[in-house]
């Protein structure tokens, strides 16, 4: 890592969001019945109702944002039938926090965005020596990813189904113990930003230095693909958390996630 991010960079904290919101928003053309629109400089995409790729990103992030604009962003999301979710960045304009605060917007959740700069060859600390697949079968992915995030070994069939869909268009990988899909993650990459995300151990295969291992292989292939920034969304004093500022990751800004449902 070269250097100390600063927090208050907001050009950096704009490209690092707008990356991501143009990640979710290619996705979303990828999809059958999903949409992507967008609004305020950044853009809402709609990729199902139960979906957790329905919310809208890097709004208000590069200026102003007028109230006409902020509503037809939330008709986008009433007209499909679904909730107006808003992953709102504490640097975004002040003009999309009024919106929110003036509206019966519930808080659901903050988030962490840990940035790190790349440098050709670049990789993290991975030392647990596992062996990872980075052209695992899309449905065993899937299946050890909904099984690390809901802890569940036969998780619901939409559930899966879902994470395969979403896939379809980013990298993925497969940590194996002993042959068997133990841990999963993902990338995606927008104009020299890496996002990573979907890290899933699980239950069984946790504390063994599994996400660790997917941090560094995905920063290496990162890195030799010419991108010079990573970054990844984490909950905050998480595991994941820990893992990522382990490799050398730093807090750059946080997210608000707030939803409006309709009739409140």
């Amino acid at each position: 890592m070269t250097g100390i991010l600063s927090s208050a960079d907001l050009a950096l904290a704009r490209r690092i969001e707008l990356a991501n919101a143009g990640i979710n928003a290619r996705s979303a053309r990828s999809m059958e019945g999903a949409a992507a629109e967008g609004f305020g400089g950044g853009w809402a995409i709609y990729a199902g109702q139960d979906s957790p790729m329905t919310h809208a990103l890097g709004v208000g992030m590069s200026g102003p944002v007028d109230v006409a604009e902020l509503e037809r962003m939330e008709a986008f999301f009433r007209e499909r039938g679904t909730a107006a979710v808003i992953d709102l960045s504490v640097l975004a304009d002040e003009s999309v926090a009024a919106f929110v605060r003036e509206r019966p917007y519930r808080m659901l959740e903050f988030n962490n965005v840990m940035v790190r700069r790349l440098e050709p060859g670049q990789s993290g600390r991975d030392d647990s020596g596992a062996c990872i697949d980075a052209q695992p079968d899309p449905e065993e992915w899937a299946r050890v990813v909904a099984h690390g995030f809901s802890g569940d070994p036969a998780p619901p069939p939409a559930f899966t189904s879902m994470l395969v869909t979403a896939g379809a268009s980013v990298d993925k990988f497969v940590v194996r113990v002993e042959g068997s899909a133990a841990a999963g993650a993902a990338m995606a990459v927008h104009e020299g930003v890496v996002w990573l995300f979907g890290d899933a151990t699980i239950p069984a295969m946790r504390r063994r230095g599994l996400q660790n291992a997917l941090i560094d292989v995905r920063v290496h292939a990162a890195a030799a693909a010419g991108c010079d920034l990573a970054a990844a969304s984490v909950l905050p004093g998480s595991g994941s958390h820990r893992n990522y500022e382990r490799a050398g990751f730093q807090l750059l800004y946080t997210l608000v996630n707030v939803r409006r449902e309709w009739g409140e």
